[in-house]
């Protein structure tokens, strides 16, 4: 088990994250504090994960140590996060007078904070409900350059943000987020700029708290970022090399994990793995039909985040492969990675490297980990796929997979590799 190293960087290096920085190895304790006393906040409202509150001392050892700072507290997110949960974020923190979040727990907590910042600055303390929320999701993502469009309704975040992340979904390395409209259950994207993090603090001591599964399958979710962005012509090369470096880091580190989920160095590799990974959106590359169908089967059928990624990667490898000649020669590249970083797993699976495409080796990972690959595992049926279809369609991310998804048939193509 090697050493665990600690460093502070820029989360990007693009002008909009210059003073946004990220600790790995750190002491979440100590390193929250200083960021908060550092930024000058008084008023610190928390939105923490349940099971660390209820059954850990991991939140009550961060409120001590802020002391009289805290003013609020949210615990507990639900998955996919909720309308109603941001909106309560929102309206909490501005009848207490907060004026930084922090969040402690997974992507979903990230999104949740994330969202509440715009719909913070955004919406009248009057008009924080569902209605009001939708006049601020994005519309498009321009297809060239990957920009999401900033809608008119929303106004610059004046809170800020700390996010200790303890999975691998990679949420708090996004401006974007997440949040499901609980009418009509479909996913929406919000976004501001100045939503990224002041300071993400990544502690694999904390991380270790997480279990093992719900670890394995986010960072199979940091994977899908990987590859998505090796897999598409419109990341440049220095994006690519960040995305193999991270893919190679996530592949060995998590095998590390299942082998002893008690290695904290094996997810520090991990958490290094996802930033690598989330280069993309410093970069703005357009992601694909993964995340896309990924977002609506999460809101639909309620597959937890991770998860979705274990179920569709390696079909949509498999359909871009099959569609685009192109896309075929892209996806050699990640072949070759996996073969070069877990040779011994894909022998063991009997996969021959002349025969084997990204979608085989993808699910052979997946399946190495102990984790679902098919619909069926996660109780998705046949009659849901209609809905999962159709909101894919017209997820932001629908249009930028590598084969143009523009019909319910050809996601319901890509569902069926997964039945």
């Amino acid at each position: 088990m090697s050493e665990v190293r600690r460093f502070r960087t820029q989360q990007f290096d693009s002008a909009d994250r210059k003073g946004r920085d990220a600790i790995f190895g750190a002491d979440y304790v100590s390193a929250v504090s200083e960021e908060v006393d550092r930024l000058a906040c008084s008023k610190v409202y928390l939105v923490v994960s349940r099971s660390l509150d209820t059954k850990t001392d991991v939140v009550g050892r961060l409120e001590q140590k802020l002391g009289g700072k805290v003013c609020g507290k949210k615990v507990g997110v639900k998955s996919h996060t909720p309308y109603d949960e941001v909106l309560q974020i929102a309206k909490e923190t501005k009848e207490r007078g907060a004026d930084i979040i922090v969040t402690l727990g997974s992507s979903s907590y990230s999104d949740a904070a994330k969202a509440a910042l715009i719909a913070h600055a955004s919406l009248p303390a009057d008009k924080l409900d569902i209605e009001s929320m939708e006049s601020l999701v994005v519309g498009n993502v321009d297809e060239k350059t990957g920009d999401m469009a900033v809608p008119t309704t929303v106004k610059e975040p004046t809170l800020k943000l700390i996010c200790v992340p303890t999975s691998l979904s990679a949420a708090e390395w996004n401006a974007n987020s997440g949040c499901t409209n609980p009418s009509t259950h479909k996913k929406q994207h919000f976004t501001h700029p100045a939503c990224a993090p002041n300071l993400i603090v990544l502690d694999p001591q904390l991380a270790l708290t997480t279990p093992l599964d719900l670890w394995l399958s986010t960072g199979v979710r940091a994977v899908d970022h990987c590859v998505e962005t090796l897999c598409t012509e419109r990341s440049s090369d220095d994006v690519k090399q960040s995305a193999e470096e991270g893919l190679r880091a996530l592949t060995e580190g998590l095998l590390k994990c299942k082998q002893n989920e008690k290695d904290a160095s094996a997810r520090a590799e991990c958490q290094v793995g996802a930033w690598k990974a989330m280069r993309v959106i410093a970069h703005k590359v357009p992601l694909g039909a993964s995340h896309a169908i990924g977002h609506q089967l999460g809101a639909f059928c309620g597959v937890p985040h991770g998860i979705t990624s274990c179920v569709m990667l390696s079909p949509v490898l498999k359909y871009n492969d099959t569609h685009s000649p192109s896309n075929s020669q892209l996806q050699q590249r990640v072949c070759a990675i996996f073969w070069s970083s877990i040779p011994e797993t894909l022998a063991r699976a009997g996969l021959d490297r002349e025969r084997a495409d990204a979608g085989d080796l993808v699910k052979t990972f997946v399946k190495a980990l102990g984790l679902p690959t098919m619909l069926t595992d996660v109780d998705v049926s046949e009659d849901q796929w209609d809905a999962v279809a159709k909101a894919s369609l017209n997820d932001v991310l629908g249009k930028t997979n590598p084969v143009r998804l523009e019909t319910i048939e050809q996601v319901k193509e890509i569902l069926a590799m997964a039945k």
